[in-house]
């Protein structure tokens, strides 16, 4: 591209690349705010009696926002959805005259959205969605693109890929709050603060016991069951214990401090 030679031509060049510098940069800034944890299934109280409820003493669903950057982010005209295909489903409102505040989320900060169904959308008041959870799915930030459409700039789950079944009292987040880190369950959800730096993959099914519990006068062979999601389909992990149970109840067993030999012997102890 040739420079503009006139004094008013170059002025406006500067004018322009000044601006989409600006703006370049405040888009950047802006991407930083990601979806950083979530909580499917709120027990609220008295089930958990530092259940996080909202305005009304209701326990919804909730998605946390959070704001690694320096700055703070107006998310007026942001959106959030559970729908991919749908990503300006509930958008964050604008102030209504005489109010002049929005809703913001701070520098290094974070913001709690409830997603109850119950659709309260004021800014700079306690946001609630119009949709709820689902136990597994996704959940997407959007802004607008400025061509009527919208930007997806974080999420948790996909279409192709939603996050896994969730649990009661169990949130899913990313570790340590780091921007596009993998989402991992905590079994003590953090809402408004950092969430732990590790947390729990995946889990497994109940346990199976291969030898129901009763009286047993020969040798019988335990085995203890579990399904565990690999990601690539479902692996199965056991541990099989051997003891001699004659006479007495056969229930899970532990092994005894007298037992030290790995061939059976008659030195298992019955229950934990």
């Amino acid at each position: 591209m040739l420079h503009p030679r006139s004094r008013q031509a170059r002025r406006a060049f500067h004018r322009r690349h000044f601006f989409a510098l600006a703006l370049g940069c405040s888009l950047e800034l802006q991407a930083q705010v990601h979806v950083n944890e979530l909580l499917v299934h709120n027990p609220g109280r008295p089930n958990d009696p530092v259940a996080k409820l909202d305005m009304d003493g209701r326990s919804p669903g909730w998605v946390e926002l959070y704001n690694p950057g320096a700055t703070d982010v107006d998310l007026t005209g942001w959106a959030l959805s559970d729908d991919p295909s749908v990503p300006g489903k509930w958008i964050f409102a604008a102030p209504v005259a005489p109010a002049t505040t929005p809703t913001t989320i701070a520098a290094a900060g974070y913001k709690l959205v409830f997603c109850g169904g119950l659709e309260r959308n004021v800014a700079n008041v306690e946001p609630h969605t119009n949709f709820t959870l689902d136990a597994t799915g996704a959940i997407l930030l959007s802004r607008p693109d400025g061509l009527g459409g919208w930007t997806t700039i974080s999420q948790i789950g996909s279409a192709t890929d939603p996050y896994p079944p969730q649990r009661q009292a169990v949130s899913f987040g990313r570790p340590g709050d780091a921007t596009g880190a993998a989402a991992v369950y905590y079994e003590q959800a953090t809402p408004g603060a950092a969430n732990a730096p590790t947390g729990v993959s995946q889990f497994c099914t109940d346990t199976h016991f291969s030898v129901d519990r009763g009286l047993y006068d020969l040798r019988e062979v335990l085995l203890l069951q579990a399904v565990v999601d690999l990601g690539r389909g479902f692996g199965r992990i056991g541990l099989g214990v051997r003891g001699l149970v004659s006479g007495r109840p056969f229930g899970a067993t532990r092994p005894s401090s007298r037992c030290r030999s790995r061939r059976p012997r008659p030195c298992w102890e019955v229950g934990f």
